[in-house]
């Protein structure tokens, strides 16, 4: 938004703001500011993410899961991750209202992005999911070595993900 200033940053701040969501949903300037509706969004949305870090701010970047933005999943934590972020939310679409008109994956899908957001969450961020219940079953899963394999979308997002940031970092983040 471009009321998010620095006066109204440190006005928050001040107030005992210590967290802000800014959302994220495109690694492309082309699909963000196409989801969004807004001309040179991303930019704007990645600026925003500074000033707020700047001001000791911490920064939540939500992303929205879907068929436009899936395959930019990689891509979009290293933007997050460069960024300062702290925390990534990915908020499952629910295929009504607006969603509706939104590309809404499988469920095999959904499974392979919840497999991939394990393996995400070994890059530095706490990385957790709205409508997404199935995600803590995939979590507890991997930990125990039981489940299924994933399927090829995990392939693909997987080797993007280590493309993006290479080697995992630490334990996994994943919070269920």
């Amino acid at each position: 938004t471009p009321l998010l200033t620095d006066t109204r940053i440190s006005a928050l701040r001040a107030a005992g703001v210590k967290v802000a969501s800014i959302s994220l949903d495109g690694a492309s300037a082309a699909t963000h500011d196409r989801i969004r509706g807004i001309p040179g969004h991303q930019a704007a949305t990645l600026a925003a993410i500074e000033r707020l870090r700047r001001h000791g701010i911490t920064v939540q970047v939500n992303t929205v899961v879907m068929q436009e933005t899936v395959e930019e999943l990689p891509a979009v934590l290293r933007l997050a991750r460069d960024a300062g972020a702290s925390i990534w939310e990915l908020f499952f679409l629910v295929h009504v209202g607006r969603g509706q008109a939104l590309g809404e994956l499988t469920p095999d899908e959904n499974e392979d992005v919840c497999h991939f957001l394990v393996d995400a969450s070994c890059y530095g961020l706490v990385v957790r999911t709205v409508e997404a219940p199935f995600f803590r079953r995939v979590v507890a899963q991997r930990e125990s070595g039981d489940g299924s394999a994933p399927g090829s979308l995990y392939a693909r997002l997987a080797k993007r993900l280590r493309a993006e940031l290479g080697e995992p970092l630490s334990r996994s983040r994943a919070q269920t």
